[in-house]
């Protein structure tokens, strides 16, 4: 569905976008944690403090992927809960790019140690690469995509999407739910996660709300 790209222009088209959030339950929010690795940094560079500072910006990375792609319907996996299986998610869902994602298979690779103390190189490029992954994401928790305006009535295009008129992500359930003017009806087609198109839409989604 490469053909979707030529719709994805934020100069030439006006998707008019609406937004949801996504809610944080607890006292603590993924950058808490962050904040205390940073804090564990700022203590005697020991072992406690660097296996503090490393565990600290862990708990921050899996956190906010966690409340991410369960805004995305991951619990469509069933029994696939691996650290994997969730980054692979959020790089087919279109959350973050995948250059970001590559750059943090490889530092947490690295720090994916039983039972050693990771040398302050390892600490630093893990929350380096921690804090990229945060303020590539925060949007998404104020500006989750709910619902745009799709193009292709507006166009000439004769391709599989003209009569498309209303994309909506929902929440939670992985569903994408395209709106179709056929005629002088509209029709509803929803297209739930794991099926491919399902990652095509709400990628689609991301890049024309940025």
């Amino acid at each position: 569905m490469k053909e979707l790209d030529k719709y994805i222009d934020l100069v030439k088209y006006d998707y008019g976008p609406e937004w949801q959030s996504i809610e944080i339950n607890g006292e603590l929010k993924p950058r808490d944690y962050f904040n205390y690795a940073i804090k564990d940094l700022e203590d005697e560079q020991d072992s406690r403090s660097l296996i503090n500072a490393l565990l600290n910006a862990k708990r921050a990375l899996h956190y906010q992927i966690d409340l991410l792609i369960d805004a995305y319907g991951f619990n469509s996996y069933k029994n696939r809960n691996s650290f994997p299986v969730k980054l692979d998610y959020c790089k087919r869902c279109g959350i973050v790019s995948p250059r970001i994602l590559s750059k943090l298979n490889i530092v947490r690779n690295a720090v994916e140690h039983d039972y050693t103390v990771p040398n302050k190189s390892e600490v630093d490029d893990f929350i380096d690469i921690t804090e990229l992954f945060l303020a590539a994401t925060d949007r998404f928790f104020y500006r989750l995509p709910d619902n745009i305006v799709f193009p292709g009535l507006d166009e000439q295009y004769e391709d599989n999407f003209r009569d498309i008129f209303n994309v909506r992500l929902i929440k939670g359930l992985g569903e994408i739910i395209l709106g179709r003017q056929i005629g002088d009806n509209e029709h509803y087609e929803t297209i739930k996660a794991p099926h491919e198109d399902f990652f095509v839409w709400s990628t689609f989604l991301n890049k024309c709300t940025q």
